[in-house]
């Protein structure tokens, strides 16, 4: 949660909320010039995430725009003191256009938040006899407007969403839903009454993703300092906790992947109803911030191996090869691996990991250097691995690794040079251990060789691997 007083730079990590500081005690010019002030740091910030514009929903004013009407006026009486505002029985789930925004669409429902459904509420299915699109001078409770939406005549004032009766069972909710998923959106809300103080009841803000998972819920906070002087039954009618007063709530969300946004009042009051289930809701310009486009996704990262490579044939026995699965590529460097307490100096062929495995069966005297880890002479971590015995039952290039003791000498020979290891680490590892194949991280060159080790007659298989791991010392 972000108010909007805080927030200074382009948003990086999505979603990001908004949620201004509050405006109220009274409707004058320089009360809705304050109101029409508190998107200011949301627009910024979503031009300079990448929105090229804003469009507003227009809830259709025909008397100044020539438009026909979203719904035909009800026929009056009108509520004392507002003869000419245009009750309208809007049903929830009615679409609304953006007015430059291509296809997106907005659907606007008030929920009654009984704990069904998606979004943990139901369509309140709420048949309006008070406005429901009105054109009062302020929004809901006397919060003040906007002083962009705003007119001194009431036949051309641009008309809020105003909430006029919920369920009276549960609280009370606003549901925005887009046609797809967009990365900046928010609206002016009235009269959203919140309390974080322990009384009353907290407001909240929640998003959701295409899959109507929850990625975002946050407390609305009050800009009320002390919060004892709000609300039932010490003053009612205290302007502050959200009552009587107007703040913005948005969200710029760079990953565009919000497809709905969930206002839920709450309440002021310590004594009575408490709980928000007799509190409304309303508010005015619904606006999409258009151009902000998502990052190209990062492509599929390699499958990880479930094993360290089986490097070993039965041992004194012929075993057919199966020659589909010869996969190697070999380093155009001329790579040799020598070890010379075993004897040992052999060719380092590439093995690709493919389907999360490295087939090694066709190495026959030569080394397999593991892709995917440090190349041999790098910094990192680079797995070498060789047969303990080969494919005719003979001892492999490997056999005698598990001999090797701390202190002794394995080079890699390569461009002209001798890259001399001396051995750390010789050791028994499950065949599980992938562990061993991570980068330690510590800047240091490190060889890591792999064989198999425990040949189980019954299981036809080795239940261990051999490793061992050396740190470069010298160069020659």
């Amino acid at each position: 949660m972000v108010p909007q007083n805080l927030a200074n730079a382009a948003p990086t990590i999505p979603p990001y909320l908004y949620i201004s500081a509050e405006v109220g005690g009274g409707n004058n010019a320089t009360l809705r010039n304050l109101v029409d002030a508190q998107d200011d740091i949301w627009r910024a910030d979503a031009s300079a995430a990448g929105a090229t514009s804003f469009a507003m929903v227009d809830f259709r004013r025909e008397a100044d725009d020539g438009l026909p009407d979203i719904r035909p006026d009800t026929p009056g009486p009108y509520p004392p003191g507002d003869p000419i505002t245009n009750p309208l029985t809007l049903p929830d789930g009615t679409y609304f256009e953006f007015p430059t925004a291509g296809d997106v669409l907005l659907t606007i429902t008030l929920m009654n938040m009984d704990g069904t459904g998606p979004y943990g509420g139901s369509s309140a299915g709420m048949t309006a006899t008070w406005p429901r699109l009105a054109r009062s001078t302020t929004l809901q409770d006397g919060a003040p407007r906007p002083n962009s939406l705003y007119t001194t005549s009431s036949s051309t004032r641009p008309r809020m969403w105003n909430e006029a009766i919920g369920s009276g069972l549960n609280r009370n909710a606003v549901l925005f839903q887009f046609s797809e998923p967009v990365a900046a959106f928010g609206a002016w809300f009235g009269d959203v009454e919140t309390r974080t103080d322990g009384g009353g009841t907290p407001a909240r803000v929640q998003l959701f993703d295409d899959t109507n998972s929850l990625i975002e819920d946050q407390v609305i906070p009050t800009s009320t300092a002390d919060q004892s002087e709000c609300g039932a039954p010490v003053n009612d009618g205290f302007t502050g906790c959200g009552n009587e007063t107007t703040r913005w709530i948005g969200f710029i969300d760079t990953d565009v992947s919000v497809s709905a946004m969930l206002v839920i009042v709450g309440d002021d009051d310590t004594t009575g109803d408490d709980q928000g289930f007799g509190e409304s809701i309303s508010f005015i310009g619904a606006t999409l911030a258009e151009g902000i486009v998502a990052p190209e996704p990062e492509p599929d990262p390699a499958p990880k191996p479930e094993e360290l490579p089986d490097t070993g044939f039965k041992p004194g026995a012929y075993t057919r090869r199966e020659r589909g699965k010869m996969i190697a590529f070999s380093p155009s460097d001329g790579i040799r691996l020598q070890i010379p307490s075993l004897g040992v100096n052999a060719d380092v062929v590439g093995v690709p990991l493919t389907n999360s495995r490295w087939e090694v069966e066709w190495l026959g005297d030569d080394v397999g250097y593991l892709e995917g880890t440090a190349y041999p002479t790098w910094i990192g971590n680079s797995v070498l691995t060789g047969h303990v015995y080969d494919h005719q039952g003979h001892p492999g290039v490997f056999s005698g690794l598990s001999t090797l003791s701390y202190g002794q000498r394995v080079v890699i020979s390569a461009w002209g040079q001798d890259y001399i290891y001396e051995v750390r680490e010789s050791r028994q590892a499950p065949a599980d251990e992938i562990s061993l194949l991570s980068d330690t991280g510590d800047g240091y060159d490190w060889l890591t060789l792999i064989t198999c080790k425990g040949y189980d007659e019954q299981l036809d298989e080795y239940r261990w691997r051999h490793v061992v791991r050396a740190v470069l010392v010298k160069v020659r």
